[in-house]
């Protein structure tokens, strides 16, 4: 990585291959931006940074591919550039994550609650099938 504005150095960011690039004020104000959103936090500044697939992708702890299923069914807004590349905003992908999170454990929590109500929960008829088979005996 180049130094962006080594004469007005304002911070470094320390690469893990240990690579020093100093940053001017504009850049590390960027990383902090991103650093909060990526916490959970607030936007700052109105800062809304744009991710490439692959960024987006692992973000969401998904493959590129199940990532461009998501953008063709249109669960995440994004812009193509260039020679058709998708860019995603931050604040859409976060959006997208925490819905998806809370579809989940309200899922889960269903699931729960449908096999309660069934008595799937029980021990003694779990252990009963089970002996049906000789198993743990």
């Amino acid at each position: 990585m180049a130094p962006l504005l080594k004469d007005e150095a304002y911070g470094m960011f320390v690469d893990i291959d240990g690579t020093r690039t100093e940053l001017d004020k504009a850049a590390c104000e960027a990383v902090r931006s991103t650093l909060k959103v990526i916490a959970g936090g607030k936007l700052a500044g109105g800062s809304d940074p744009w991710l490439t697939t692959g960024q987006a992708a692992e973000e969401l702890g998904v493959s590129r591919r199940t990532l461009t299923r998501i953008l063709d069914r249109g669960e995440i807004p994004y812009e193509r550039y260039g020679t058709g590349h998708r860019r995603l905003r931050m604040s859409d992908v976060l959006r997208y994550r925490d819905a998806e999170s809370a579809r989940r454990k309200e899922a889960l929590e269903n699931l729960r609650e449908i096999s309660y109500k069934g008595g799937l929960d029980d021990l003694d008829m779990i252990e009963g099938y089970l002996a049906q088979f000789g198993v743990g005996e």
